[in-house]
């Protein structure tokens, strides 16, 4: 395998067996080599799933953790969350949230984002959780963390929606003059319902 055939690769979603081919010619370049490749196509998701399996290096994946936030030129959703699991994964959780807390003035919204993420994959127990909570009440009281999504239909029902839902299920409706908790069907990251995950509401006419 060379780089192109390498790089072509990387532009699509990967099977198993292209995978473990490209992470093989991964592993035989020199560090510089590897990081210049990995960083050049952040832009593909692939590519964060190859340098969490590949790079063990603490100095190698801290420069492609830099490069992959300094990368995103827009807030989506899949994007932040691969470069927040590298991050935690490769660089440690401690780490990565204060290389978050730094772009927080800078891009408000992808600080946003990568708080969401960053309760999903820092355990309860890790001593982190201290440091993201902390970055978590930095970002509300400058009003970076956004509320629930709703959507008013015309028979009056109310539509919650997950921030960074990717599928419909991830939407909850609300008849008028109810209150209940609305909850998805996966644990929120946050672990409480005050933010966009679980939500409860007191509806009137």
């Amino acid at each position: 395998m060379d780089e192109a055939e390498a790089s072509r690769l990387v532009q699509k979603p990967l099977h198993q067996r292209d995978f473990d081919r490209v992470a093989l010619w991964l592993k035989g370049l020199e560090s510089e080599q590897r990081v210049r490749f990995i960083t050049s196509h952040l832009d593909f998701l692939p590519t964060y799933r190859l340098a969490i399996s590949v790079v063990n290096d603490r100095r190698e994946n801290f420069a492609i953790l830099n490069a992959a936030i300094d990368a995103i030129d827009e807030v989506f959703s899949q994007r932040v969350r691969a470069v927040v699991k590298l991050g935690v994964k490769k660089v440690g959780a401690r780490r990565t949230v204060k290389v978050i807390e730094s772009c927080i003035e800078s891009r408000p919204e992808m600080v946003d984002m990568a708080i969401y993420w960053l309760h999903a994959f820092v355990p309860q127990a890790d001593t982190a959780r201290s440091d993201l909570n902390a970055l978590k009440e930095k970002a509300k009281k400058l009003g970076i963390i956004r509320p629930p999504v709703t959507t008013i239909c015309p028979d009056g029902r109310v539509l919650f929606h997950d921030r960074f839902a990717r599928k419909q299920s991830d939407t909850y409706c609300a008849l008028p003059n109810q209150h209940r908790s609305y909850h998805l069907a996966w644990r929120c990251p946050y672990g409480n319902c005050s933010y966009c995950c679980c939500v409860s509401v007191l509806l009137a006419r």
